[in-house]
């Protein structure tokens, strides 16, 4: 079926970690807040399982149509981009950036480069360096600043000031460093708050120095000691989620979207995640299901989530391979939706249920009928999709309306089938080999 309609994969990713959350801690009704290294993705699931958006995934500003599980993701993770903006705000994503801690692993001549600027106090892109990916045999570029670019990160990462030294206009750079971003050739590394969890000790594979001299480059522009500056780091991260999981809150019962960037929303969110002494105003947040945190730092940004939010906190065992588990016990899941309507003046009711149209002429017999073909179209369906057997839940809604007189007027009822089914596991005999 991915063959055949490559469209329906879209989110595949996300909605496995919503599976794996759920699978993980079996909770009736919860979210799953899934932190990984380049987004950080919310989904709700009732009865053990993620809610379907029936309107279609979003991607962006665009409603593509096509059914997925619904699950909003922000550009936001451990390998976002901090940085300051031009007033000195502390901006975090949704560039993903390879970590300085990293960086320096693989590169060990950062370590001078970042010590150079450290005793510079450099401000402009301080910490920030580019490096090359790949260097494509077959693109043909006429633009100087690009090949000026490429040339020069073939011998590694380069800051900002080295390139300037290597002859690359800096005044240029951002377009160029644009186009190459995009084909895939070339990648940015700077500060993010996986290197602010290697200075707070809460996570440190890497090199904990290069993250130290990163963070002590921005931490000096806004005049902070080197582990406040962390803590405010990690704390950005933990309210960007917290104002991300009220967004999607508001958009499923309200349909408000997005969360209102508005002065007056601001200030009720700095009172309510913040203890903001000069005010009168105390507000406090309270979010009646429990989350399910998964992914590898959610130990790091969750528990302040989970505190501020006034909620139960669940971060499952294996928490930090929840996708993986997901896409493994993940299920086929296939939805048929049906219609009956009134004809006109009353004499009878239409079933509009896939490519069939029948007329009956009463009500609950076309429902019946409606019922035993929409299990077997969905059946038919989850089968096609690689189910070897499904179950199949109704759900039937009525329309109606109040008119002159008080009498109730019949508008239609809404058939919706969900079959939901094992994937099959078919047996391969694979030559010269015992298993």
């Amino acid at each position: 079926m991915a063959m055949e309609k490559p469209v329906e994969t879209i989110l595949s990713g996300p909605a496995a970690s919503a599976v794996g959350g759920c699978y993980l801690r079996r909770l009736s009704k919860a979210w799953v807040v899934d932190v990984g290294g380049t987004t950080t993705d919310i989904a709700a699931f009732e009865n053990c399982r993620p809610r379907l958006s029936l309107q279609g995934a979003h991607v962006g500003n665009w409603r593509t149509m096509v059914r997925a599980v619904d699950v909003h993701t922000i550009g936001l993770g451990g390998d976002s981009h901090v940085q300051m903006d031009l007033t000195k705000r502390l901006q975090i994503g949704p560039r993903r950036v390879v970590p300085l801690s990293l960086l320096a692993i693989s590169h060990p001549f950062v370590l001078e480069e970042l010590q150079s600027q450290t005793q510079k106090q450099s401000t402009y892109r301080a910490g920030e360096f580019v490096l090359l990916r790949w260097l494509p045999s077959t693109l043909h570029t006429t633009d100087e600043a690009e090949t000026n670019l490429l040339m020069a990160l073939q011998e590694g990462p380069c800051s900002w000031p080295q390139l300037e030294k290597k002859g690359v206009g800096l005044y240029l750079l951002d377009r160029a460093l644009e186009r190459l971003e995009s084909l895939g050739c070339v990648m940015q590394a700077g500060f993010t708050p996986t290197d602010a969890l290697h200075v707070l000790g809460v996570f440190s594979p890497w090199s904990v120095e290069a993250a130290e001299m990163g963070a002590r480059l921005l931490a000096q522009q806004v005049g902070l000691e080197l582990k406040d500056f962390c803590n405010i780091v990690v704390e950005k991260v933990s309210d960007r989620i917290i104002s991300e999981i009220l967004a999607k809150s508001f958009y499923d019962e309200d349909k408000i979207y997005p969360w209102p960037d508005s002065p007056g929303t601001m200030a009720f969110l700095e009172r309510a995640l913040h203890n903001v002494k000069e005010s009168n105003l105390e507000c406090r947040l309270f979010l009646r299901d429990p989350i399910v945190a998964i992914g590898a730092p959610v130990t790091a940004y969750m528990p302040r989530v989970a505190k501020q939010l006034n909620t139960q906190l669940v971060i499952p065992e294996h928490a930090a391979v929840a996708n993986a588990i997901g896409a493994v016990v993940g299920s086929v899941t296939q939805v048929v939706e049906g219609l009956v309507t009134p004809l006109e003046l009353q004499k009878g009711y239409r079933l509009h249920l896939g490519a069939e149209v029948r007329d009956f002429e009463h009500l609950e017999e076309a429902i019946a009928y409606g019922q035993r073909a929409g299990v077997a179209l969905a059946r038919e369906k989850a089968h096609a999709a690689g189910a070897s057997e499904s179950e199949v839940s109704i759900h039937r809604q009525d329309r109606e309306a109040i008119v002159a007189g008080g009498c109730i007027l019949y508008l239609g009822t809404e058939l919706r089938f969900t079959a939901v089914g094992r994937p099959s596991i078919k047996r391969r005999d694979f030559p010269n080999s015992d298993q």
